[in-house]
């Protein structure tokens, strides 16, 4: 889905339906499902960055639209994900409520995954492309330092 004038989803900026999944889809705020990923916002976004590269893991942050039906589509695949993946961090950023953040990050689409290790972007996804995404987190949990493992080699 492409974002137009900032980030955006597919709902625009008016009213509208509404999302069987809701606003807030983490298992912590009430989603349902079980799940890994960390709701953040904007001011929190430094701080996870800088962790992943101080703990040596890999990062994988999940930019989404609350109503955008790509994103809704990719929430499921990436709770899912981040059960699979333990010992790897995952993070989900609601662009409505991070617009200036995702400027910076240039997103233009949603959902949009950006993977950084070392404290740094290294790579991006984007779209529902389910194989894609988990593809580049082997490919890259491959590529950290005690062989792909994260903490504790796993």
């Amino acid at each position: 889905m492409r974002l137009s004038s900032g980030p955006r989803d597919s709902a625009g900026g008016g009213g509208g339906g509404s999302s069987a999944r809701g606003a807030t889809p983490s298992a912590a705020e009430g989603g349902g499902g079980q799940t890994r990923v960390k709701e953040i916002r904007d001011f929190e976004f430094p701080k996870q960055v800088a962790e992943s590269g101080k703990t040596g893991v890999l990062l994988l942050v999940e930019f989404y639209g609350p109503r955008c039906p790509a994103s809704l589509f990719m929430m499921d695949f990436y709770d899912k994900l981040s059960l699979r993946h333990p010992k790897q961090l995952f993070c989900r950023l609601n662009v409505r409520d991070n617009e200036e953040l995702c400027y910076a990050a240039v997103i233009e689409y949603l959902p949009t995954f950006i993977y950084y290790m070392g404290g740094q972007e290294i790579d991006r996804e984007v779209g529902t492309d389910k194989k894609r995404v988990e593809n580049k987190l082997k490919k890259h949990k491959a590529e950290l330092p005690d062989a792909g493992g994260g903490i504790g080699g796993v």
